[in-house]
């Protein structure tokens, strides 16, 4: 009985580390975007996958949004709005293939801190309200700084033994969400996918 109880344990303790390990990953890869650890980045994340996912994900929101606007009775954009329309999905291309590389994601999450924290409240401006979650600094415990990446969440789920989809809310927009896809390639979990929901865009 008690050796049963020992394997019972053994077994649970197994399903446990396997289901926690691809959300340790994830929280890897955002540490080493926050710390700038390109070769973590470069190790996690199948950046050509991503860039292709990640332009499909903004192009379909926009058209989304485009659909919306009409539903709503939006009067239909001017010549030089279409143009811009028109412009736009190339101009993303590019800043999506100069900024999602190992060496950009820490550099423009960088700027996006410089601008919210620093820059635009000295502008004269109306500021956006504070931040919905809190991030936990980089000299935090790794309990806390993992409890704060928890926090945000919203959904995950195991699409097979080797793929698992994290739906993570943005600090700032509430009705904003990145849902990754992370895969087991050998003996590590890596990032395949990355895609943009809600508004915000």
């Amino acid at each position: 009985m008690r050796k049963l109880v020992k394997i019972a344990i053994l077994g649970l303790s197994l399903f446990v580390a396997y289901a926690a390990w691809p959300f340790l990953s994830a929280y890897q890869i955002r540490q080493a975007v926050r710390g700038g650890d390109t070769a973590v980045l470069a190790q996690k994340i199948e950046f050509p996958a991503i860039r292709a996912s990640l332009k499909h994900s903004l192009a379909e929101l926009a058209a989304s949004k485009a659909e919306a606007d009409y539903a709503a009775g939006v009067p239909r954009p001017g010549l030089i709005a279409r143009f811009k329309a028109w412009m736009a999905p190339s101009v993303v291309d590019r800043i999506v293939d100069q900024w999602v590389t190992p060496h950009g994601l820490p550099q423009a999450y960088n700027a996006r801190d410089t601008w919210r924290n620093s820059v635009r409240p000295n502008l004269p401006v109306q500021q956006p309200p504070p931040p919905l979650f809190a991030e936990a600094s980089l000299d935090a415990s790794p309990f806390e700084r993992f409890a704060a990446f928890w926090r945000r969440v919203q959904r995950a789920a195991f699409i097979s033994m080797t793929q698992v989809e994290i739906e993570v809310a943005d600090r700032y927009e509430p009705e904003r969400r990145y849902i990754g896809r992370m895969e087991l390639k050998g003996l590590d979990w890596k990032l395949t996918s990355l895609k943009v929901a809600g508004s915000g865009f």
